[in-house]
């Protein structure tokens, strides 16, 4: 048996920053733990397989798949709280919101109605929101559709209705009330899989999209007046969505496709708006992407136009005569994510491009400098950016002056001095924070803590069936809530295995000690915490892994009452399975009676309070290795789980 005190590595790990005291809005974060290794490459890709495995892997359809299944065929509008009949009339619910109306997650997209003051936004959940530039107004429009991150746009009619536009199943679809309901559009194909919208822009008073109606389909250009009716018009050479990308120039009269062609070489092409064809400018743009994301962005206008993109090396280059020799401009600090260098329409020397940070140039891409390191959000969340960038887009006020909207896992953040100053405007009512897990106290169901996605560990109190301000107690990814002690005490998981306990959770901001597997867990990416339902203890059991470093083991680990963990592994090792521990349970009725189930699809029982176990079954459905398993044990019968 080991005595681990760990308080801790936690504060090896994170350091603390103060929240700025703004009295206008609420702070979403006070003296909030920063995990420092939350935001590295290594995590961030994990994560990224992590969503694709749980659902079954990339080529299991499960976008497309889930999108059916929250697409209603009526698209009326939703109903946020409110009572609900569901399985064909026998199960009845009554839906009360829950969560942070404080602590805003991501944002993948959105479009400002300059006339009304209004920004329609899409979050990483699907959902669509409204809320003022001001940040004071923010409401659910519709969360009972889950729109795609590539479209919302906006056309205004003859009629002088305005009409929303925007992506569901990776189709597009209008709304002409204000986004309570919306109809399929006409003329493109049923998508099969994927987000397999590409980009769309309103130009020259249509609307045009790079659309494919599979993911071995090739990307076909169509155009549209009013949203509702889309015609071809032309077919494109990939079906890689990484290969192909659309941009206009500055004063929207001009419209460009850029394709790969090889390795070392692309095409340009502008759109003839007489015609309505695609005119190839260059067809040996020496770019070399490699399995770097084709990426394009224009500035100037018709008689000027300046080609601005970046290669394989992250050299960004700029091109005066339609692409037939690039100048380079200068080296990238960093790998940019989906949402590119972005070129200011209003002042093109201001670049600026995201990836866990914002960087920033004023000098025509020549040099680039970091807005804000990603961690200084958590001690200014008003004016710093939250880490990871989503989406860049500039629009004109009321007063006719630019601003630039960023999007980013802790919401919207607003500038009007290209990414010199920022100001968060998410935080108050921007409701769409995403949660790993989210567990009521026992003591007091008032109080509810969750686990959010980059948002940290968080607790708040719920009162009156009213959502509330939350408090955000440490940074990163949590998951696997567990409680102990009669209700009293906290356990809660990080990615790679480290542990955390707190004896006061309502009154802590840092855990009291905590545990760090020694080795990277082969179980679960988020591995699981288990609690005995016969005990009071202070005792968790963990899903894999070893104190020793080597073996698959159920790890008992104990709080000896002052500031200190025992851990130790239990007999049993279950890497002899060819696999690793994915998920374990303890019966609620007979405290005896174990189960676990491995990596790879094994179903192990023990009789002895997991001294030992058996195996049952060896053909069950495989535990996948960043997520795991879940087992539940019938509260009916000991002889009954049920196995996910």
């Amino acid at each position: 048996m080991k005595k681990i005190n760990h308080f801790f590595q936690a504060l090896c790990m994170c350091m603390l920053l103060f929240a700025c005291d703004n009295p206008t809005m609420p702070k979403p974060t006070d003296d909030t733990a920063v995990r420092e290794d939350m935001e590295e490459n290594e995590r961030k890709d994990l994560k990224s397989k992590w969503l694709e495995m749980l659902h079954g892997g990339p080529n299991s359809d499960w976008r497309n798949m889930f999108d059916l299944l929250r697409y209603k065929s009526s698209l009326a509008s939703p109903s946020r709280d409110g009572e609900e009949l569901l399985a064909g009339g026998n199960l009845y619910g009554k839906w009360i919101e829950r969560g942070a109306t404080n602590v805003a997650g991501s944002v993948v997209n959105f479009y400002y109605d300059t006339e009304d003051d209004l920004i329609y936004a899409i979050t990483a959940g699907g959902s669509l929101f409204k809320g003022g530039l001001n940040g004071f107004s923010w409401e659910v429009v519709n969360d009972d559709i889950k729109f795609n991150s590539e479209l919302m746009e906006s056309i205004t009619l003859a009629t002088g209705t305005k009409r929303l536009i925007a992506g569901i199943n990776s189709v597009p679809h209008y709304s002409d009330d204000g986004g309570a309901t919306w109809t399929i559009s006409s003329g493109l194909p049923t998508a099969q899989g994927g987000n397999n919208i590409q980009s769309a822009f309103f130009i020259k008073g249509k609307l045009y999209i790079l659309h494919r109606k599979s993911g071995s389909a090739k990307y076909i250009l169509y155009s549209s007046n009013d949203g509702q009716k889309y015609d071809i018009v032309q077919l494109m050479t990939t079906a890689d969505d990484r290969g192909i990308d659309m941009a206009i120039n500055a004063t929207k009269d001009s419209l460009y496709i850029l394709e790969k062609r090889s390795n070392e070489y692309a095409r340009l092409s502008s759109l003839n708006f007489s015609t309505n064809k695609m005119t190839i400018l260059s067809d040996s743009c020496a770019l070399s992407f490699g399995s770097e994301r084709v990426n394009l962005q224009v500035s100037g206008n018709s008689n000027i136009t300046k080609f601005v993109s970046y290669d394989a090396e992250l050299m960004l280059k700029v091109s005066g005569n339609f692409g037939n020799s690039w100048e380079d401009l200068s080296l990238l600090k960093s790998n940019p994510w989906d949402v590119g260098v972005f070129v200011s329409p209003s002042k093109p020397n201001q670049m600026l491009y995201g990836e866990v940070n914002a960087y920033r140039s004023s000098t025509n891409g020549e040099n680039w400098f970091k807005i804000n390191d990603w961690a200084e959000y958590y001690g200014n969340v008003i004016g710093k950016l939250h880490a990871d960038i989503m989406v860049i887009k500039e629009f004109k006020d009321q007063n006719n002056k630019p601003f630039i909207l960023i999007g980013h896992h802790g919401g919207i953040s607003k500038t009007y001095d290209y990414g010199n100053t920022t100001e968060n405007i998410t935080l108050f009512g921007m409701n769409n924070s995403q949660y790993y897990d989210a567990r009521s106290y026992p003591n007091d169901p008032s109080w509810i803590f969750a686990g959010a996605q980059d948002q940290g560990m968080q607790r708040g109190n719920v009162t009156d069936e009213l959502i509330g301000d939350f408090f955000q107690m440490i940074s990163g990814d949590y998951g696997h809530v567990e409680f102990t002690n009669g209700g009293n005490s906290m356990w809660i998981m990080y990615p790679g295995g480290s542990l955390s306990f707190y004896k006061d959770p309502l009154s802590q901001k840092f855990p009291t000690t905590g545990y760090a597997m020694e080795k990277d867990n082969d179980g679960a990416w988020i591995p699981q915490v288990t609690v005995n339902p016969h005990s009071n203890e202070d005792i968790v059991y963990l899903a894999g892994g070893s104190t020793t470093g080597s073996g698959s083991y159920i790890i008992k680990v104990k709080f000896d009452g002052v500031n200190s963990l025992d851990v130790e592994n239990m007999p049993f090792n279950f890497s002899t399975s060819g696999g690793s521990l994915s998920a374990i349970a303890i019966s609620p009725i007979d405290e005896k009676v174990w189960y676990a189930a491995t990596s790879n699809g094994k179903v192990y029982k023990s009789v002895n309070k997991g001294q030992s176990f058996k195996l049952v079954q060896s053909m069950v459905s495989e535990g996948q290795y960043l997520y795991g398993s879940c087992i539940l044990p019938s509260k009916l019968d000991s002889n009954v789980i049920y196995l996910s």
